[in-house]
Parts: C-alpha cells; sequence; structure tokens
C-alpha cells in the first residue's frame, strides 16, 4: 500500500504536468517515482542519479540561453546571471510556486506511522495544537531539524530540506531528458519558470558578429587547424575567436573567455550525459568524480598539447608564451624521463 501510494502521487504530478504541456506524456510514471524519492525512503531507486544529469543540462541549457541573448556581455556578467538562476534558493522559490514539494517521497516506510485508508492517524493536528506538535522541527533559525522531520500528523504534514526540494527540480529535469530529450526537458524548465529557449536570430548575431575576427586569419593557418580539428568551420571567426587569449589587444577586442563560459557547460554536460548512460550502476557520487577527471584544465591541456593547440594561441603576454612553453615541453619530454615532481602547472 505504501509503494503504491508513492506510484500514485507521480502519476498524479505526471497528468499535472500532461495538461500543461504535452512533452510530460511521454514520461514514464516510474521515472516521475524516480525524480520525487530521496534516498532516506531507502528504495532501490533514488533522485541522485539523475539529479546529477538534470543540474548538468540545467547549466548548460541556461548558459546557451544567456550567451545568445546577450551578445555582450563578458564571462563574469554571464556567470552571475546563471548563478542567478540554477542556485538552489531560486530552484526552491520556483517548486514553491509550482506546489511541488508535496509530491516530494522524503521518509522510509515505517509501519508504525503507516496509515492506511480507514485507519486514522491518532496525532490529530488543529490550529490550536499545529505548533505544539511540530514546535521540535523548527530549530533557531526557523529550518527544520534533520533528527525529527518522521514525526507525522493526520494533516500528513512532513518537513523537507530546502536543498531536497532543490534537488528534486534538477532530478525532474534528468528524467525529462532521459525517456524524452532537449525538448521535453525545455517544456519543464518553462513550465517551472527558468526560460531557455533562443530564436534563429540569435544565433544569426552570434555568427555575423565573429566576422570582427576574421583579419586574424593572416596570424593562424586556418586550413592546418580545420585539419587537426577534423572540421570545416562557415563561420571561421568563431574558430579564431577561440584563439585570442585576453591579453592579445592588436584587434578590436574580445577574446575566447565567452566561447570558454559556453563550452565548459557543454563539456559538462556531455560527459555527465556519456557517463550516466555508460555506467547505470555508479553511484552519483561515483558518477561526480569520473566526470571530474574528465573535466579538468590539466586533462584538457594534455588534450591541447597533443593536438598541437598551443601553436595556434594568439597572446601578448610573455609570462604566458613562457609557461606554454614550459608545459609543452614537460608534455612531450621523453617516458624515460618522468619524475615525480608532478611537472608545472597547466597555464590559464
Amino acid at each position: 500500500m505504501h509503494r503504491l501510494g508513492n506510484l500514485l502521487v507521480a502519476i498524479e504530478l505526471k497528468h499535472q504536468l500532461s495538461s500543461s504541456f504535452p512533452e510530460a506524456t511521454e514520461i514514464s510514471a516510474h521515472r516521475f517515482l524516480q525524480a520525487l524519492t530521496t534516498e532516506k525512503c531507502q528504495e532501490r531507486f533514488s533522485l541522485e542519479r539523475l539529479e546529477v544529469l538534470g543540474d548538468a543540462f540545467l547549466k548548460f541549457a541556461v548558459a546557451r540561453h544567456f550567451f545568445l541573448l546577450h551578445d555582450s556581455f563578458h564571462e563574469g556578467d554571464l556567470t552571475s546571471k546563471r548563478s542567478n538562476v540554477v542556485n538552489n534558493s531560486n530552484l526552491l522559490k520556483l517548486a514553491i510556486r509550482r506546489n511541488l514539494q508535496v509530491y516530494i517521497r522524503d521518509q522510509a516506510f515505517d509501519p508504525l506511522r503507516f496509515y492506511a485508508l480507514g485507519r486514522p492517524c491518532t496525532t490529530v493536528c488543529t490550529k490550536e495544537n499545529e505548533d505544539n506538535i511540530h514546535l521540535c522541527l523548527t530549530s533557531v533559525e526557523g529550518k527544520s531539524s534533520a533528527s525529527t522531520t518522521e514525526i507525522r500528523c493526520n494533516k500528513n504534514h512532513h518537513w523537507l530540506h530546502r536543498k531536497t526540494i532543490a534537488d528534486v527540480v534538477e532530478a525532474l529535469v534528468g528524467a525529462f531528458i532521459v525517456d524524452s530529450g532537449f525538448k521535453a526537458a525545455i517544456a519543464f524548465l518553462a513550465w517551472i519558470g527558468i526560460e531557455v529557449n533562443f530564436e534563429a536570430s540569435q544565433l544569426v548575431n552570434i555568427c555575423t558578429a565573429s566576422v570582427g575576427y576574421f583579419p586574424l586569419a593572416a596570424e593562424v593557418d586556418i586550413p592546418s587547424l580545420e585539419g587537426k580539428l577534423g572540421h570545416h568551420f562557415v563561420h571561421k571567426g568563431l574558430l579564431l575567436q577561440a584563439f585570442v587569449h585576453p591579453s592579445y589587444n592588436k584587434h578590436g577586442g574580445g577574446c575566447y573567455q565567452r566561447l570558454e563560459f559556453l563550452g565548459d557547460a557543454v563539456l559538462d554536460f556531455l560527459i555527465t550525459s556519456y557517463l550516466y548512460s555508460a555506467y547505470p550502476k555508479l553511484k552519483p557520487g561515483q558518477l561526480t568524480d569520473l566526470r571530474a577527471l574528465s573535466v579538468n584544465n590539466k586533462a584538457f591541456a594534455c588534450v591541447a598539447v597533443e593536438r598541437c593547440f598551443d601553436e595556434y594561441l594568439l597572446s601578448d603576454s610573455r609570462d604566458l608564451s613562457k609557461a606554454v612553453k614550459r608545459y609543452v615541453d614537460y608534455i612531450r619530454r621523453p617516458v624515460s624521463d618522468s619524475g615525480n615532481d608532478g611537472g608545472p602547472k597547466s597555464p590559464k
């Protein structure tokens, strides 16, 4: 009865979302239930893996949205705007606005506290005694106490940590990604109050603006670079921009930092998505650890040296050039010269 009740809650949420946008019909009730169930329930499934995936997609989708919407914003401005959207406080506010907290399953089954239909709860909660019944749930700061979240009453009140509610939003994003894909996840984000769609004209504006980097073509062997990348760029200004260091000032301004902001989010989501699919039995912490080993400056720097991307970097910093050469020499040293010193850090 307990598990059936939880499944019915998930079905109810599915029906509510399906009435708001059709993409929700493509998500199974069991996937909804997984996204609503925390580890405290001690079930064989929980929201944690979906949360990791949903978090990565949310950051990517919001990053892409702001990158295209604010084509004059620097990396710092874009990072700040994204943080305002994806932080737990905002996700909590949006979730409560949509009343998502009532669907969350956050308590393990306890037969002594399970009151099925026809067996009323003996703890009757009224306006007069509600504060006394749940008094121990409130700490000095007004936050719920983890040790007393199991207390219930006949109104089925239960207390949730704020982060738990925010995590469920990310897990639901992950559920839409797994069962349906980008379009469904974007529809859910729009429903909850996060707009991440974009217009084709915004892409055109970004590509058109990249023409300003084309005079740098004289400094870079574009055919050679495209050969190393294995891709022919229609808008070569974007390719050139990706190799302009902030110290370089022999052009009209601009550098790779905006593209870095977007690319970082893309890589984070792609690696997370791959690990989620390739290793279905990995725990969330293991997924995060594997991703950290793949998505980091050291790993990317090694790839850049292997592909000789350092030869195309445009900068006006002698210190950076020396640091790059020192790092490249270290990476390309003979295996017999390997030591235990760890070598120089990848230049930034």
